[in-house]
């Protein structure tokens, strides 16, 4: 597709930087619409919060890092939010 278009790469990239509260994990979720409500959202971030209360409440991890832990996540169709805590603690 990219050949037909005469584009052969991309030669920009964007920074972005590291998630590191749970505000900014909240607003990526929302944005890739992991859950299918509100409420289900803020039931995993308050999960999250919880579980990073005993750790260490900064997350600190990049938007790629990140997106890729989402998409594991989404493979557990009935426990997405405790499938994404655990991913989340295991960094």
């Amino acid at each position: 597709m990219l050949t037909n278009l005469c584009v052969d790469s991309f030669d920009a990239e964007l920074h972005v930087a590291p998630i590191r509260d749970l505000t900014a994990l909240d607003r990526v979720l929302e944005a890739v619409e992991l859950f299918r409500s509100t409420h289900d959202r803020a039931h995993a971030v308050d999960m999250v919060r919880q579980a990073r209360s005993r750790v260490s409440p900064m997350l600190n991890i990049g938007i790629k890092r990140l997106l890729s832990i989402i998409e594991m996540a989404r493979q557990d169709h009935e426990a997405v939010a405790e499938r994404l805590k655990s991913l989340l603690l295991g960094m």
